[in-house]
């Protein structure tokens, strides 16, 4: 599986961690990705008030980047 392919995946796991931080009404834009296979997004909260999410292939996970760690 390619990075990209992991990513499209994503969108179930996203939206239920987004509800659990009651932030399931925020507006998501994306703001790029980085060649350690994580991607970004601004979130623009209803009420005010942005915050960035970071999406990034598990560590250990054979697409990951050599070296990669989120520790």
């Amino acid at each position: 599986m390619k990075a990209q392919d992991w990513f499209k995946t994503r969108d179930g796991s996203r939206a239920a961690f987004l509800s659990a931080h009651a932030l399931d009404r925020a507006t998501l834009t994306p703001v790029g990705e980085d060649s350690a296979f994580r991607r970004y997004f601004r979130l623009n909260r209803k009420g005010g008030g942005t915050m960035i999410l970071m999406e990034a292939v598990p560590d250990g996970s054979p697409i990951a980047t050599p070296g990669h760690s989120m520790l």
